[in-house]
């Protein structure tokens, strides 16, 4: 079955994707392999937390049960090749280092969320014009 982006209605200015929702299961975030924010309390920013806006796929946590098995670079491959910009704002430095190995850009972002607003530093990468990239998203299956 081939998933595509009319499939992923955008009903609200910010979505929020979770672990194990239909819209997380969809894009594969599935808590086999993710860790769910709803595992911690919701101020401490741990788990696993996507937002949808628009076309873009906020990155804002994310957290496998079993690292380097390539599960962010098949979430990554998934949201690209189903045609979202993928957005990260203000990433670890670990993360920072493994986006600017995949190509990612550094801008600055407003965040009219914060009062008062202000800007983050937002590492992004658009999908490709047409085609998938499966080709540069090489990496075995999730078990």
């Amino acid at each position: 079955m081939c998933i595509t982006l009319d499939q992923f209605p955008d009903t609200t200015p910010v979505t929020l994707i979770e672990v194990d929702t239909e819209l997380g299961l969809k894009i594969g975030l599935t808590s086999k392999v993710f860790v769910p924010s709803y595992l911690f309390d919701v101020d401490d920013h741990y788990g696993t937390q996507l937002f949808r806006k628009g076309n873009c796929i906020y990155i804002q946590n994310v957290e496998v049960w079993n690292k380097k098995q390539g599960h962010l670079n098949r979430l990554l491959c998934t949201l690209w090749n189903l045609g979202f910009t993928i957005k990260v704002p203000n990433p670890v430095r670990l993360m920072e280092i493994i986006l600017e190995k995949k190509g990612f850009a550094k801008i600055d972002e407003l965040n009219p969320g914060l009062l008062p607003p202000k800007y983050d530093v937002v590492m992004f990468k658009e999908p490709p014009p047409t085609t998938p990239i499966s080709s540069s998203c090489k990496v075995s299956p999730a078990s």
